[in-house]
């Protein structure tokens, strides 16, 4: 009981206390919550394929934020820190490459999709120009085979 009210009266431990702590069992769940906070600025393809990638990345910072605070609770003391720090700057090194990586994805994904574009457009206006040549052609043809077919009537033949 005791140990509890002086957890209570720091204010790193109220602060421990408002904030839910990210699990392995939880982690999904606080994915979907920052996802749903950042749908309605998620707008193309890759925006909407690297989002939960986002978020998952956002859970592992928060949870190498909790496990910081947790040790330097524990602690109190910055020289047990140090292996901690350590292996977070490796996680958000990693984290650095993949976000990268993600960015140089999308930019090539998205200069596919315009050269995409820009050659279906062409494509559709060729098509269009050979279906009214074709059109034309066969408008002709008709009017040949008519016109023949008078010319021999009137022949007798």
């Amino acid at each position: 009981m005791k140990g509890k009210k002086s957890a209570s009266n720091t204010p790193e431990g109220d602060e421990q206390m408002t904030h839910p702590i990210v699990t392995e069992t939880n982690s999904k769940v606080f994915e979907k919550l920052i996802l749903d906070g950042w749908q309605d600025y998620l707008k193309s393809d890759g925006e909407l394929l690297l989002g939960p990638q986002l978020a998952s990345i956002a859970v592992r910072v928060l949870k190498l934020e909790q496990a910081v605070k947790a040790i330097h609770l524990k602690d109190n003391s910055y020289e047990s820190i140090g292996p901690a720090l350590s292996s977070a700057k490796d996680e958000m090194e990693g984290l650095r490459n993949d976000f990268k990586l993600h960015k140089a994805s999308i930019v090539n994904l998205n200069k596919r999709l315009l050269f995409l574009e820009k050659e279906f457009s062409t494509l559709c206006n060729k098509r269009n120009e050979d279906f009214h040549a074709l059109q034309v052609i066969g408008q002709k043809q008709r009017d040949f085979i008519n016109d023949v077919k008078e010319k021999l009537r009137r022949l007798g033949l």
